[in-house]
């Protein structure tokens, strides 16, 4: 998402400290929050995830050590107006997962409040960031606007996690869109996201960057097959749909850019 950032800020891409503490900080915080959710974990009911993660918590745990040193290392390569962006998303995500204090309550336990932190935090990572990183102002048009963008789209592929985690959310009493909305206008609104993630990047690329119209084309193409695949996971509930195709709309849309940008 960072890399995807940098082309619709008109940048080339690239591949430095911070696209490696992006890589490593995803990963580690992921397994992070799951590794304190061990307990929770136990009481789901059984599949292949479950019992994959149970088989290698103990390499998980090194693998989170190992990726919080190296974060911290990257940390200090990076411009200090990176550092001072990175704070907020950064606390987000560590707090997103473990227990907050003597109450052990997780951001994510909050009522509707996680599909929103998600959406936040990748939609800072696909446009504040980048824009710290190339020293363009974080209050531009250009970088709002791509913030908004991104945020719409983020919240639209995960709102079928939502939908699919139900029953998984139920346990941890925590209520998210799809409870109060049902499955069906969930993903009407996911939907209706895409449409609006689509209009508001076109909007981004053409009219604030004064790129051709053609500029907006591989994004909607990417809103489009993502509009494809949400609609697919309606009937299919494996995790492949999710962890794969879904989640891999945001590899999709900056493949999508990347190689119109060579081709144009």
């Amino acid at each position: 998402m960072c890399q995807t950032g940098y082309l619709l800020l008109g940048e080339s891409l690239h591949w430095d400290a911070l696209t490696l503490l992006i890589f490593v900080a995803t990963w580690s915080v992921y397994l992070l929050i799951r590794l304190a959710a061990k307990n929770r974990i136990s009481h789901y009911t059984p599949d292949d995830r479950w019992n994959f993660f149970f088989r290698y918590y103990r390499l998980m745990a090194v693998a989170v050590a190992l990726g919080f040193i190296a974060i911290g290392i990257l940390f200090f390569f990076l411009p200090r107006q990176v550092q001072l962006a990175l704070v907020i998303p950064g606390l987000i995500s560590i707090l997103y997962g473990l227990p907050l204090l003597a109450k052990r309550v997780r951001l994510r336990d909050i009522s509707i409040i996680k599909i929103f932190l998600i959406a936040g935090v990748w939609a800072c990572t696909s446009s504040v960031l980048p824009a710290a990183n190339a020293g363009i102002a974080l209050a531009s048009g250009e970088v709002v606007a791509l913030f908004i963008g991104q945020f719409c789209f983020i919240l639209a592929i995960t709102l079928p996690f939502d939908i699919k985690d139900l029953d998984i959310d139920a346990i941890s009493k925590v209520r998210t869109i799809p409870y109060y909305l049902g499955k069906e206008l969930s993903y009407t609104l996911s939907f209706v996201l895409l449409v609006a993630a689509a209009g508001i990047l076109q909007y981004h690329q053409t009219v604030i960057m004064h790129q051709s119209p053609g500029a907006g084309v591989p994004v909607g193409v990417s809103m489009f097959i993502a509009g494809l695949l949400i609609h697919a996971s309606r009937k299919e509930a494996g995790n492949m749909i999710y962890f794969f195709a879904i989640d891999g709309c945001m590899l999709l849309q900056l493949l999508l850019i990347w190689s119109y940008e060579q081709w144009a």
